[in-house]
């Protein structure tokens, strides 16, 4: 068992600063290639931005690392409300990752379809490369203690399903939605989870806590899995 960490600060720019640290030095032994999954919401720009200006600092060498999404929104990619606009804009652009690093979720298809067709390129990147699960997940805690697009309603679905990735419909707008199931989240080298808020502070502090009532949370099962499997877990929180 692997206890998380929890790094709690007093404001979000030294949040951001050491997130944006810790991510870059999981990537940066990089002589292999390197994965990451990426989230969307509120604060994963800011996160992004922080990333792309510690990364003079912490230099990585990029043209070994694909990206991933750990959720899409089923909306075209150029809608403000796609995950991908956001770290095209905000990380991907400014570090000129090259496309053919980066993993989109094929959402001009079908949700069934783009879910079976991001799983299919998910198990390919990972076979050539001799690998089984990314090397790092980021992460950002809802209200609802949800995580990518596992919502507390689906959260025996996601934990039970064979499926890597999987078409779910959300309790929020926009409701199409391709996320992650479990099983790459648990097994993903490491998960860096950002919870930014009052709210969200103090939901975390009753899961880790482990208060009954929020034991089945999406991230309290996450954090739970990752433990009895022996996966760091950092959660990061203002």
């Amino acid at each position: 068992m692997i206890t998380p960490q929890l790094h709690t600060f007093d404001s979000l720019e030294p949040l951001l600063e050491e997130m944006a640290a810790q991510s870059l030095r999981i990537l940066q032994p990089s002589g292999n290639i390197a994965s990451i999954a990426l989230t969307g919401g509120r604060t994963a720009q800011s996160l992004y931005q922080k990333i792309c200006e510690t990364a003079l600092d912490i230099p990585v060498r990029w043209r070994n690392v694909h990206f991933f999404w750990g959720d899409e929104r089923c909306v075209p990619l150029t809608d403000e409300e796609s995950n991908f606009k956001l770290a095209h804009e905000s990380l991907l652009t400014p570090l000129r990752i090259h496309p053919s690093n980066i993993h989109p979720i094929p959402v001009h298809l079908s949700p069934v379809e783009a879910a079976a067709k991001a799983e299919s390129d998910y198990r390919k990147f990972l076979q050539e490369q001799g690998a089984d699960s990314l090397r790092l997940v980021l992460l950002s805690m809802g209200e609802d203690g949800h995580i990518a697009s596992i919502f507390p309603d689906s959260i025996r679905e996601a934990e039970n399903s064979p499926l890597i990735y999987r078409s779910v419909t959300a309790v929020k707008p926009p409701p199409q939605r391709i996320t992650l199931n479990y099983s790459p989240l648990v097994q993903a080298k490491q998960v860096l989870v950002i919870a930014v808020g009052t709210e969200k502070r103090q939901l975390l502090s009753s899961i880790l806590d482990k208060k009954s009532n929020y034991a089945q949370l999406p991230l309290a099962r996450l954090i739970e899995l990752r433990s009895q499997n022996g996966h760091p877990t950092d959660l990061y929180t203002v």
